[in-house]
């Protein structure tokens, strides 16, 4: 008896790995860009794709994983929606006071004189001196902002 061998092992049953939904998964890629360059609106759809994602996981009966991916695209989506909604009051604020700093300019005149102080013209408060517009001329001047060709 010390001579039979053993049996063969039996084959280990393959244990199937239940799939990630793309949902999950997408569901996190655009929580991650809202916090990098999407905003609000790569939050909203991550927020969305994720309660989408849960319920297919929940409905799946196990079939379907990615719950954890699921979950953590839904927080991240809510804090980056949370904080897109703060961050919109604070950018109001900034065009707010970059169209009263303009408009403030340009309805301010200021004096610009030559080097030699001959002449001196008023111009809007968006106006500066431009040594490099004419290397002739007395006095060169003009909206800095505006490129000319």
């Amino acid at each position: 008896m010390a001579d039979e061998t053993p049996p063969p092992p039996r084959p280990a049953v393959p244990q199937t790995v239940p799939r990630t939904p793309p949902v999950a998964i997408w569901s996190l890629i655009l929580a991650v860009l809202s916090f990098t360059c999407g905003w609000l609106f790569t939050a909203i759809p991550a927020v969305i794709c994720g309660h989408i994602a849960r319920a297919k996981i929940r409905k799946s009966g196990g079939a379907l994983g990615g719950k954890n991916i699921a979950i953590a695209g839904l927080i991240l989506g809510y804090i980056g929606l949370a904080i897109g909604i703060m961050g919109i009051p604070l950018l109001v604020s900034m065009i707010q006071s970059d169209r009263e700093r303009l408009q403030r300019l340009s309805t301010e005149r200021k004096e610009i004189a030559s080097d030699d102080g001959k002449i001196k013209v008023t111009v809007p408060g968006t106006w500066t001196k431009l040594p490099e517009l004419n290397k002739q001329a007395s006095l060169q001047a003009g909206n800095k902002s505006k490129k000319c060709i």
